[in-house]
């Protein structure tokens, strides 16, 4: 049970910084859920129904933690939908791809433990955890290389702009 509660205090850290970052990118700008907030509805529906499903066979020291974590993954992807409208098309859908698959590798992961493994499933797990990591951060680099670019493209045109009033 220690094991296990330590790993997910490692992977609650992630799951905190990703939420932490994506949030402040967006700061205090009226993003995607202040527009749209049924848009995150479903996911939390669906963090309910999982959670229905998966605490009768977690033991009652850890269904607190696990509720808490669900939270906290639950909030990272809807992070990443409030920061879709900061983000552009191209970064916001590597990125949210990438926050549904460690959604799912998470969930798999907590089934596991609990009752509900399947042949195959570490690899599953693995799989998903893996390309939802890489799409999160080609993602967010996407962006940022995105950024620079118009900062440079600003810089530029503002440079352009003295020359032309000299």
């Amino acid at each position: 049970m220690a094991i296990y509660l330590l790993g997910l205090l490692a992977f609650l850290c992630a799951q905190i910084s990703y939420l932490g970052g994506f949030w402040v990118e967006v700061g205090r700008a009226k993003g995607f859920l202040y527009h749209s907030p049924l848009a995150g509805m479903a996911l939390i529906v669906s963090l309910i129904g999982f959670l229905y499903w998966l605490l009768p066979n977690v033991p009652e020291g850890l269904r607190l933690p696990v509720v808490l974590y669900g939270v906290a993954l639950t909030g990272m992807v809807l992070s990443v939908w409030h920061a879709r409208l900061r983000l552009g098309e191209v970064a916001f859908s590597q990125t949210m791809w990438g926050a549904m698959l460690f959604l799912l590798s998470d969930c798999l992961l907590a089934a596991a433990p609990f009752g509900h493994s399947f042949p195959h499933s570490g690899a599953a797990i693995m799989a998903t955890y893996s390309a939802g990591q890489w799409l999160i951060v080609r993602g967010v680099v996407f962006y940022l290389h995105s950024q620079k670019a118009k900062k440079a493209l600003s810089i530029q045109a503002v440079t352009c702009l003295a020359r032309c009033l000299r």
